[in-house]
């Protein structure tokens, strides 16, 4: 019997397929009722119900008869004594269980509900009527060692927006599989409407494929989610923020969630973006190429800075970069900016490459947890030789009475003159313990706290000039 999605999915993971219900006590043998879901159509013919020892060693094999003159769906075991069974069909077709142990049946029992379902099948349910699967998912095999490998999946909606099945051919069904896709919200429908590119993502969902085919049943959860700031910085005075698109794309094979914002008072705000293993790739207008972000942005920093180019008249810069250092972060103070900006960049041959505006800039560069500061002068295309890396400076502390939202912010001391000048990656974020960590390169600093409510800086220079170094700095919330 093709059964009301939610009433089967409810045995599937809440009963766990076993006897559920009250006995009456006359039955000849063992009763169950077959149901399947709408994509999978009518239970077939030559259903048996196989009684399995607690290892899973068949003792037994029944036929199962379909009751004359009762319910829809509803099957009988004639013989079959009380015990742990699992229902076996043709070829494609399986119990759904998702216990390890098949579920206990009796005889004089109301007739419990058995879901069956196609072989490499994984079936997700909704997790709450409001929070369904869509049926936009994609899957991949995970190596050892963490490699993705895309594997090919089709995707089947229930009639009603409560359960889809993702079917995985022979080939692809083994290993570990890891699926994401989309969440659909909102009161069930017929069909269920196409999600858009800014619909939340579930949380990935990890499973080791069943050597004999047998299908898998879970539920999805939405992923978390959370405010990005995307400062906006210009590269002159007449280059104009305000109004700005931004767009955050993640990548995930094959999704790809997508969301954009305007510049505001020189911020563009994404109040919910997934925080998933992926990076946040913003883009900025139409200029040319985008940002990576990696994962740990996210965590660790309270805002992201991207130096915006407009107008300016620019010039490409070639820089030779060591074979042993792979650079991930290029960030640049053209004169008279009051801060760094990421800038995107390219990587060929040994050497990266990005446009800066004419005249005077300071850049940085960044390969994991060693720096290069780097400066360029004049209007001409401009190749820099080897850049000399060494490593940055681990900063951390607490701050005495952090309030929610509150950072520490870094102020790197440029010039003769000492003056302060924020970056990307100098804003940390305080955990609600108080405390913060972060990495910065080499040199001189003033901190500052900010609250919500107020700021505090410290009056004294911050040195931290040894490669290396791990610094604790403790601090006040204003």
């Amino acid at each position: 019997m093709v059964r009301p999605v939610p009433a089967l999915l409810a045995v599937l993971l809440t009963c766990g397929l076993g006897a559920c219900g009250d006995g009456d006590g006359g039955e000849p043998g063992i009763r169950i009722e077959i149901e399947t879901f709408s994509f999978d159509g009518e239970a077939p013919a030559g259903l048996r119900l196989r009684r399995v020892d607690p290892g899973g060693v068949g003792e037994g094999l029944y036929d199962l008869v379909p009751v004359a003159g009762g319910p829809s769906g509803e099957y009988e075991a004639q013989g079959a004594p009380d015990g742990s069974y699992r229902v076996e069909g043709p070829a494609g077709w399986w119990m759904l269980h998702q216990g390890a142990t098949p579920p206990q049946l009796g005889r004089g029992l109301q007739p419990p509900r058995v879901g069956l379902g196609r072989a490499r099948s994984l079936y997700l349910g909704a997790q709450a009527p409001g929070i369904r699967p869509s049926a936009v998912w994609g899957a991949v095999r995970i190596a050892e060692g963490g490699e993705e490998e895309p594997v090919p999946v089709t995707v089947e909606a229930d009639d009603r927006g409560y359960v889809v099945a993702l079917r995985f051919t022979e080939e692809a069904w083994h290993g570990s599989l890891q699926v994401v896709g989309r969440v659909a919200s909102g009161p069930p429908r017929t069909p269920a409407p196409a999600p858009s590119a800014d619909a939340p993502l579930a949380e990935p969902i990890r499973f080791e494929a069943t050597e004999d085919g047998r299908p898998v049943v879970t539920r999805i959860r939405q992923g978390p989610s959370g405010p990005l700031d995307v400062v906006l910085v210009p590269a002159a005075a007449e280059v104009p923020t305000d109004g700005l698109r931004v767009r955050a794309t993640i990548e995930r094979i094959p999704i790809r969630f997508q969301v954009e914002a305007y510049g505001r008072h020189g911020v563009a705000r994404f109040p919910s973006v997934p925080p998933l293993d992926r990076p946040v790739r913003p883009e900025v207008g139409d200029e040319v190429g985008g940002h990576r972000l990696a994962p740990g942005v996210r965590r660790r920093q309270s805002g992201v800075r991207l130096l915006v180019l407009g107008a300016v008249p620019t010039r490409r810069v070639l820089v030779l970069v060591p074979a042993a250092h792979d650079v991930d972060l290029v960030q640049m103070r053209p004169a008279g900016a009051q801060a760094y900006g990421r800038v995107p960049f390219e990587r060929a041959d040994g050497q990266i490459a990005f446009a800066a505006p004419r005249g005077p800039v300071e850049v940085l560069l960044r390969a994991g947890e060693r720096w290069a500061a780097l400066s360029a002068s004049g209007d001409a295309d401009l190749e820099i030789g080897d850049a000399v890396f060494s490593e940055g400076v681990v900063v951390g502390g607490t701050v005495d009475g952090a309030k929610p939202g509150t950072v520490v912010r870094f102020f790197r001391a440029v010039g003769k003159g000492g003056e302060a000048v924020l970056g990307d990656g100098f804003e940390l974020r305080v955990e609600p313990s108080g405390v913060f960590e972060g990495r910065l390169p080499t040199g001189r600093w003033l901190v500052e706290v900010a609250t919500p409510t107020g700021v505090w800086r410290r009056p004294a220079l911050l040195l931290a000039e040894s490669p290396g170094a791990r610094l604790h700095v403790p601090l006040d919330s204003p």
